[in-house]
């Protein structure tokens, strides 16, 4: 699996960025009889942008290209995140997000809709020094075509502004039941 992401700050009017990733398997034996094999591979492409409407206030935007491979079978699909940050208080961010708004994917004659995600989550900077910023969160996401629930925890830890470290925990919703 590759990710990269890259983001520039266009000063007064916001912040863009460009995301590619590809992700791939070994070939795939497709008849289960040692036959046949066949290649098997994700991509994902996108562009992002975020503008601060208020001191307080952002927002963000991601449009998205995906394409599946199986063999001869692929799908494509395009989507969009939208999302919300409120500051509000120096070290405490509130946030929303829809996530996954777009077409669904169709192999051969089945088709599936993209999971479409509603979120909300809280961050507090623990630590907010000049160059060390630890924060914690926790955020919880809601499943609109099959209403799964997941909930996560984490932390970050930044260093100047250009090293992140970070840990989290996801619990989804068969694990709480």
């Amino acid at each position: 699996n590759m990710y990269l992401f890259s983001a520039i700050s266009l000063s007064e009017k916001g912040t863009a960025g460009i995301l590619v990733g590809y992700s791939t398997m070994p070939e795939l034996d497709y008849a289960g009889n040692g036959s046949e094999k066949v290649n098997v591979y994700d991509f994902l492409g996108g562009i992002s942008y975020s503008y601060s409407m208020f001191e307080n206030i952002s927002f963000g935007l991601n449009i998205q290209y995906y394409q599946s491979v199986i063999g001869d079978y692929n799908t494509s699909s395009i989507s969009a995140d939208v999302g919300g940050l409120f500051k509000i208080t120096e070290n405490f961010n509130a946030g929303i997000v829809l996530k996954n708004l777009g077409t669904g994917l169709k192999y051969y004659n089945e088709e599936s809709s993209l999971p479409m995600v509603a979120g909300v989550g809280v961050d507090y900077k623990i630590l907010n020094f000049e160059q060390n910023i630890l924060s914690a969160g926790i955020d919880g996401l809601y499943n609109i075509i099959d209403g799964d629930i997941t909930a996560g925890i984490g932390a970050e830890y930044s260093y100047s502004k250009t090293i992140f470290l970070r840990a989290g925990y996801l619990i989804e919703q068969n694990s709480i039941n």
